[in-house]
């Protein structure tokens, strides 16, 4: 987390379905809650001010975003050309930056990667 109290893993458990972030704390390493995202991790965030966590799920090419108290999500954001395979927020936390990669059987097999930068807001 940016405040370097809570550790998130990506997590596969059993199949894909079941895939998840679980959140652990640095002092103890108890579990304090998991995120199930049911698709494939590609990558992770933490929101700027830690409250949310920012995922790729591969399989839908979206990316969600979920409340790390509750475990719920939040929103999801869909519609990119492609797999999205990376999300990183800005060492200013203010911006989320965004690859995908379109299916080569759609570009007339060449691999074409989207960069996508977008504000972030609250």
């Amino acid at each position: 987390s940016p405040n370097g109290n809570i550790l998130a893993v990506a997590d596969a458990v059993g199949s894909y379905e079941r895939n998840g972030v679980t959140l652990y704390t640095i002092k103890d390493c108890k579990p304090l809650n998991r995120i199930s995202i049911g698709d494939y991790i590609s990558s992770f965030d933490w929101s700027p001010d830690g409250r949310t966590i920012a995922t790729i799920g591969y399989l839908r090419s979206s990316i969600q975003f979920w409340d790390v108290s509750t475990g719920a999500l939040i929103y999801q954001q869909e519609g990119f050309p492609g797999n999205v395979e990376f999300l990183s927020y800005s060492p200013n936390r203010q911006y989320l930056l965004t690859i995908s990669e379109a299916n080569p059987t759609e570009t007339q097999g060449i691999y074409k990667q989207t960069i996508q930068i977008w504000k972030v807001t609250s």
